[in-house]
């Protein structure tokens, strides 16, 4: 099994107990041009316990190890859990909406796309950016400043610089935002 048949595995799983989600992370920036290797799957969700019970379900049911107890956990404290793919050992995060004006935005504005024949929902390149962003503010993160500076390099023209310019003033990324400038080389 490769990747392609996880992306369909998990994203029917998704929609057939109803849960909207986005693919966020490593595979939404190079989705968006920034491609970099990774082991595992980010996807945001918004879900209640009842459509975490049977996600549970269909996923155990597709050879996945999944345990209905983290999922719990991490919808009371609305953080993450994560699944393992059994076959080819992907691990998949299920990260809950933040309940912020950010998060919510973000999760708002994902889009529907194709990936390999698999329709998805994804976050918007400005999202991604702000997200990777908000890393590097938490953890000095030299990675994800390459991931958003690749990103500024392949779209810099296409991306929606006031919605950028609001979220990066309101989350106080300037500082982090003006790094990955200079590195992409769009700072002298």
């Amino acid at each position: 099994m490769d990747l392609t048949e996880v992306f369909r595995r998990v994203s029917n799983a998704l929609d057939a107990v109803q849960i909207p989600y986005m693919l966020v992370g490593s595979f939404a920036s190079s989705y968006h041009g920034a491609p970099r290797s990774t082991q595992d799957i980010d996807i945001v969700i918004d879900a209640g316990p009842e459509q975490l019970q049977k996600l549970i379900q269909e996923l155990q049911d597709n050879r996945y190890y999944a345990q209905i107890d983290d999922a719990l956990e991490a919808w009371r404290h609305q953080s993450m859990f994560n699944v393992l793919d059994a076959e080819v050992s992907w691990k998949i995060d299920f990260i809950f909406v933040p309940p912020t004006p950010f998060g919510r935005q973000e999760f708002r504005r994902r889009k529907p796309i194709e990936f390999q024949g698999i329709p998805l929902f994804i976050a918007t390149p400005e999202d991604v950016i702000l997200s990777k962003l908000q890393w590097v503010k938490m953890s000095e993160s030299g990675r994800q400043i390459a991931d958003v500076s690749a990103l500024l390099k392949k779209i810099w023209e296409n991306l929606d610089h006031n919605y950028l310019d609001k979220w990066l003033s309101e989350l106080d990324l300037i500082s982090q935002w003006n790094s990955a400038k200079q590195n992409a080389g769009l700072l002298s």
